[in-house]
């Protein structure tokens, strides 16, 4: 199968309400398996923020993985496409275009925080009628002024049109571990290994292993934000000791864990895609 003959859904028409005095329409999206929605070009920008799983986007000629604990966001009148090879569950934001200003002006991948999932969900709760003075309308305010000021993540994960790679990055995502081989992952997606080999160097221009370490970067660097600490990260992503943990991450971003959370760095990998 292809992504092209994914089974297509529609996303929320929030996206095209023409509604200046609400400037942020919001809502629960849920999709129980792999699905595509086809090119769209909706009149507010919008925000992606995946809660499980992870959602592949293509906009402007670049590709982005945006996993949980990111936010992407596609300004308005912005064509895009996405799928996702497995059940996925986000909130969507939809954003006035008088009330973009202070967003970036092009597509970029956020870092969102466990305070802002929860006030989003709390504007969601609300609904989208709300008056344009209240305790929905402050919300709503509160949350343009937030995501305006959240971190750009500087660690981008490639992505990949191929479903069979789509499905094997998903593998790696749904249970991030450092002892996961390639031979393991091309089991479950039904490839060979030297297939998938060939796909990861061709689709991301990084070999499996580049990929997976960066992915387990982000992996970390999520949960050290989240207040966990260095030696149980380096357990729950597989890796057989702390140390071994801190030399990877060192050897990657130039700094130990502990001295990247001090200084609050986003150094080391540029963005790809």
């Amino acid at each position: 199968m292809t992504i092209a003959e994914l089974p297509e859904l529609n996303l929320p028409r929030l996206g095209h309400r023409d509604e200046p005095a609400r400037p942020l329409l919001c809502c629960a999206w849920a999709a129980p398996t792999a699905h595509r929605v086809a090119t769209e070009r909706f009149r507010r920008g919008y925000i992606i923020v995946p809660q499980r799983g992870a959602y592949w986007i293509r906009a402007a000629q670049r590709s982005w993985l945006v996993l949980p604990g990111q936010a992407l966001w596609i300004p308005p009148a912005t064509a895009h496409e996405l799928f996702s090879p497995a059940a996925v569950s986000a909130q969507l934001l939809f954003i006035d275009p008088l009330h973009c200003a202070a967003l970036p002006p092009a597509c970029v991948v956020l870092q969102t925080s466990p305070w802002l999932v929860g006030l989003l969900l709390r504007c969601a709760g609300h609904g989208n009628d709300y008056p344009a003075e209240g305790p929905a309308a402050r919300i709503a305010q509160v949350l343009l002024d937030e995501f305006a000021r959240l971190p750009r993540v500087s660690l981008l994960l490639p992505a990949s049109r191929d479903l069979r790679l789509a499905r094997a990055m998903a593998r790696l995502i749904e249970r991030p571990r450092a002892s996961v081989g390639l031979v393991r992952i091309a089991q479950d997606c039904g490839a060979s290994a030297r297939t998938l080999a060939r796909l990861f160097q061709a689709e991301t221009g990084m070999t499996f292993t580049q990929w997976k370490t960066r992915l387990l970067l982000l992996e970390a660097l999520a949960r050290m934000a989240r207040g966990v600490s260095v030696t149980e990260v380096a357990v729950d992503l597989g890796y057989r000791s702390t140390s071994s943990f801190v030399y990877m991450f060192r050897r990657n971003l130039g700094v130990p864990p502990g001295r990247y959370r001090q200084v609050g760095e986003t150094r080391g990998l540029g963005g790809a895609g």
